[in-house]
């Protein structure tokens, strides 16, 4: 959780010196089902090409504010999705996440009821 907590303040302290922001604007996109999908080709691209980037909602909580600076029309029914921020990464680079086994996070059928299926390694 420190490493976590210590990524997030840096990106916070250093928010301004992030090359590239990409603002993602949607409209009735019914919780992310019809933009989500090319957000993830923007990162998987953009990784192609060497390019770090994370997706970042943090600034839904002042949608307003930002929708009005960059002049999006809201009476179009425009919402902000999320932020890309995007640049060149420090440290280690495409590594594997630390993640937990996907069996040990994933439910078939009811929540509680296990996934059917062990993958003993990532992809």
């Amino acid at each position: 959780m420190r490493r976590i907590k210590a990524s997030g303040d840096y990106f916070t302290e250093h928010f301004a010196d992030i090359p590239l922001l990409v603002f993602v604007f949607a409209i009735d996109d019914h919780g992310g089902a019809n933009i989500y999908p090319a957000i993830w080709s923007i990162l998987l691209a953009a990784h192609a090409e060497g390019v770090g980037g994370t997706i970042s909602t943090v600034l839904r909580y002042e949608a307003a504010e930002v929708m009005k600076t960059l002049g999006v029309p809201t009476d179009e029914g425009w919402q902000m999705t999320a932020l890309l921020a995007l640049g060149y990464p420090r440290g280690r680079w495409a590594t594997a996440a630390n993640r937990r086994p996907v069996h040990e996070v994933t439910s078939r059928n009811h929540w509680d009821q296990g996934f059917g299926h062990s993958v003993p390694e990532p992809l």
